[in-house]
Protein backbone atom coordinates (compact mmCIF):
# COMPACT_ATOMS: atom_id res chain seq x y z
CA UNK A 1 0.00 0.00 0.00
CA UNK A 2 1.22 3.83 -0.26
CA UNK A 3 0.97 3.75 3.16
CA UNK A 4 3.83 1.47 3.67
CA UNK A 5 5.81 2.69 0.39
CA UNK A 6 5.96 5.74 2.70
CA UNK A 7 6.99 4.46 5.46
CA UNK A 8 9.90 2.41 4.30
CA UNK A 9 11.08 5.42 2.39
CA UNK A 10 11.20 7.45 5.54
CA UNK A 11 12.78 4.64 7.48
CA UNK A 12 15.81 4.68 5.02
CA UNK A 13 15.69 8.32 5.30
CA UNK A 14 16.44 7.70 8.58
CA UNK A 15 18.78 5.29 8.34
CA UNK A 16 20.74 7.17 5.93
CA UNK A 17 20.60 10.35 8.34
CA UNK A 18 22.29 8.27 11.16
CA UNK A 19 24.79 6.39 8.73
CA UNK A 20 25.93 10.49 7.46
CA UNK A 21 25.54 11.80 10.83
CA UNK A 22 27.94 9.10 12.21
CA UNK A 23 30.65 8.97 9.59
CA UNK A 24 30.57 13.08 10.22
CA UNK A 25 31.21 12.24 14.37
CA UNK A 26 33.76 9.97 13.03
CA UNK A 27 36.01 12.70 11.10
CA UNK A 28 34.95 15.18 13.20
CA UNK A 29 36.29 13.28 15.97
CA UNK A 30 39.65 11.78 14.20
CA UNK A 31 42.53 14.56 14.82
Amino acid sequence: SKKDDASEKFTEMVGTGLFISALVFVMLLKP
